[in-house]
């Protein structure tokens, strides 16, 4: 399990080089790294969910940042949906936000998928940690 999951991570960053290198115009990518972290974030945060069809498929993305912190959220993901799993298992979509946000906004962002369908839980939920 551990190493399918590691397998799925690296499969989710080099998704998000794709997206770097093909998908999120310069001219947006040089406005979030020059801005500040929690103004980058909400950049990319919003063009994430305006894009979401795109990874989401008929899956529900949301975002929520609060003082706590930030969470993003998806209802009904099309990864693990009928799924059934000992542990959560989006790693793909965890590794393709993480080297996203450490690209774009921080370096020090980390994202652990919290709450997993497949893992009995109502959305598969993911923290950000570290954002300074």
């Amino acid at each position: 399990a551990a190493h399918s999951a590691s397998i799925m991570r690296e499969a989710g960053q080099r998704t998000a080089e794709y997206l770097l290198g093909n998908r999120i115009p310069m001219l947006a990518q040089w406005v979030m790294r020059l801005a500040p972290p929690k103004v980058g974030l909400a950049i990319l945060l919003k063009a994430m969910r305006a894009n979401a069809w795109t990874f989401a498929g008929s899956g529900r993305f949301e975002y929520q940042q609060t003082r706590a912190g930030t969470e993003l959220t998806f209802g009904s993901c099309a990864m693990c949906r009928g799924m059934l799993s000992s542990v959560p298992m989006c790693d793909f979509y965890a590794g393709t936000f993480e080297h996203l946000i450490q690209v774009l906004v921080s370096e020090t962002v980390h994202v652990v998928e919290v709450e997993c369908i497949a893992h009995g839980g109502r959305c598969c939920r993911f923290a950000l940690q570290g954002m300074t």
